[in-house]
C-alpha cells in the first residue's frame, strides 16, 4: 500500500511488500524526489498513470481498478493491478492505493 500525494509529487506511505514489487527498500522509496517517483513507472504507462492520479484528486470520477507497469530497480518490468481511493493524509487530499504484482514469470501480466 501507498499514499501518494501531489505539490510535490511524493510517497507520504509505503508499506513493506512495496520492496519486493519495486526493489527499492522503503527508505528509498520516501526519500525519491517527484522526478525519481516518476521514473518508476513505465514510459507508456505515465500519461494515463497521472490522468488518473489527477482525476482522483480533483474529486472527479474514474476506475477504482487501473493497471500500470512499473520498472523494477533491476530494470525488469513488472505489471501491477492498482486499487485506489481518494483520501485525506494531514488535511491534504491523497491517494491511497493498494499495488498488487500482477507479473508472470513471462514478465507479462497474469
Amino acid at each position: 500500500m501507498i499514499i501518494l500525494q501531489n505539490d510535490p509529487l511524493k510517497l507520504r506511505f509505503v508499506s513493506k511488500p512495496m520492496e519486493d514489487i519495486t526493489g527499492y527498500s522503503l527508505d528509498e522509496l520516501k526519500s525519491m524526489s517527484p522526478e525519481q517517483c516518476i521514473e518508476v513507472i513505465h514510459p507508456e504507462d505515465r500519461n494515463k498513470f497521472f490522468q488518473n492520479f489527477e482525476k482522483k484528486l480533483s474529486g472527479q470520477k474514474s476506475h477504482h481498478k487501473n493497471e500500470y507497469r512499473i520498472i523494477h530497480k533491476n530494470k525488469s518490468i513488472r505489471w501491477v493491478k492498482v486499487y485506489s481511493e481518494l483520501i485525506s493524509y494531514e488535511n491534504n487530499p491523497a491517494l491511497q492505493a493498494v499495488l498488487i504484482d500482477n507479473t508472470c514469470p513471462s514478465g507479462k501480466p497474469a
